[in-house]
């Protein structure tokens, strides 16, 4: 092996742990928020008890249910040319650094145009269906892999989505291609 190629395999295994150890960071950090608000409830002046109308727990809580993904009303996706559909879980601000968690669906012959984001990370995991998403590397990236990625997509993929990183979603298929995704502030190099 090249010294070359070496470095190309090393950072595909370190991407491939990277995309088996995400859920498993989200779920962790959604956990420690989690106690940090609960251990908030213990501080003087604030009363243990005291309904929330609206959702029936504490007011001083800011844990909630969303609810089920069939009582979530459907949105247009704010991407020109798009023909998908999104379902927001969690809206963009909600929860720091989380740029919002959506399930989005695109019909049969259906695709999202191709778009870049310049300060996010966008994970998406498919839970429906079978698609393609292209991939184009941001204009700073320098090494000689080929200008487009072509991935094909099936249920329980996951793909990262890196910053400045052209991406477009297509359905070729007879079924909607659904996913679940969210986005991830960054900061810029």
């Amino acid at each position: 092996h090249t010294p070359r190629k070496m470095s190309v395999e090393r950072g595909k295994r370190l991407i491939t742990f990277f995309l088996a150890l995400c859920p498993l960071l989200l779920f962790t950090y959604l956990l420690v928020e989690r106690r940090r608000l609960y251990e908030d409830l213990n501080k003087p002046g604030i009363s243990l008890g005291k309904p929330n109308v609206l959702h029936g727990g504490y007011s001083n809580v800011r844990s909630r249910v969303i609810g089920s993904l069939k009582t979530l009303p459907w949105k247009e996706t704010s991407h020109t040319g798009s023909n998908a559909r999104k379902k927001i879980i969690i809206d963009n601000g909600e929860v720091e650094n989380l740029v919002g968690f959506s399930f989005a669906s695109i019909p049969p012959g259906g695709k999202v145009e191709k778009h870049a984001h310049a300060s996010k990370v966008e994970v998406f995991h498919v839970q429906m269906g079978h698609g393609m998403v292209h991939v184009w590397s941001h204009p700073d990236h320098v090494e000689d892999e080929p200008e487009r990625q072509q991935l094909a997509l099936s249920p329980g993929d996951t793909v990262v989505i890196y910053p400045r990183e052209e991406h477009e979603f297509i359905n070729p298929g007879d079924k909607p291609l659904s996913f679940l995704y969210f986005g991830i502030a960054v900061t810029q190099d």
